[in-house]
């Protein structure tokens, strides 16, 4: 896949230290919903850095937001411009109630950042609304794990006439009532940060003790709810 994960650069390196640059993060429900266009510039969409005041800066986090799919509403959704493709996760159909035999089996291959391809499983076409615009989108479907439900790539971004700013952490585009901002979650995207730190533990002494690999699976069963961004009460998925 088109994306890195690989911890941040302003904090360090362990549990400690990744739960307390989590805890710098504010909530985002105090975020404007709109943002109307001014007079002199009805079609210009920009971000002002009032806008980014609740953020706690400096920060490298990535930019996670919910969409609803399929009339539910689906949380860790990944925002990825260096993704030329849509992508859903198997496990992710799976609890939508979809079954593997929808998909259409056009398998693709995807090469990542280290070079390394794997194979789709194929293509599936779901309705993807943000806020009142509703398009049918491509999904490539992709069978491994991920501490993401979706990544939306360009496709979708230029579709939907999308400006995004990861400084902001936040989308916006056109409507027809005016823009439309989405904000994303910044506390539940530094969670992110102690899943990939977690996981890449267990996946790391399980390939140098491959002997005592079951050992290692309790570990990704113990994370506790207030760590896991996937125990989001918000999010059903």
């Amino acid at each position: 896949m088109n994306m890195i994960i690989g911890g941040s650069q302003f904090c360090g390196d362990t549990i400690s230290l990744i739960k307390a640059y989590q805890r710098k993060a504010k909530a985002s429900k105090s975020w404007p919903a709109w943002s109307p266009p001014s007079d002199n510039q009805s079609n210009s969409i920009t971000f002002e850095e009032e806008e980014a005041g609740e953020i706690d800066h400096p920060h490298s986090d990535p930019l996670v937001i919910d969409l609803v799919i399929k009339d539910l509403e689906v949380g860790r959704v990944l925002i990825d411009t260096g993704s030329t493709i849509n992508v859903i996760f198997h496990d992710t159909l799976r609890r939508m109630n979809v079954e593997l035999k929808e998909v259409i089996p056009t398998p693709k291959p995807l090469t990542g950042f280290s070079g390394v391809t794997e194979m789709t499983l194929g293509s599936f076409k779901l309705p993807v609304m943000a806020k009142e615009v509703t398009k049918i989108i491509d999904f490539a479907v992709v069978d491994y794990p991920a501490i993401y439900n979706v990544i939306m790539g360009t496709p979708w971004l230029n579709a939907m006439k999308v400006v995004l700013s990861t400084y902001h952490l936040g989308i916006k585009f056109p409507t027809q009532n005016g823009t439309v901002v989405i904000w994303g979650s910044h506390k539940q995207s530094r969670l992110y940060f102690l899943a990939e730190h977690k996981l890449r533990k267990i996946t790391t002494t399980s390939m140098e003790k491959p002997k005592r690999a079951k050992s290692t699976q309790p570990l990704a069963e113990n994370i506790s709810q207030k760590d896991d961004p996937k125990s989001s009460p918000k999010q059903w998925l």
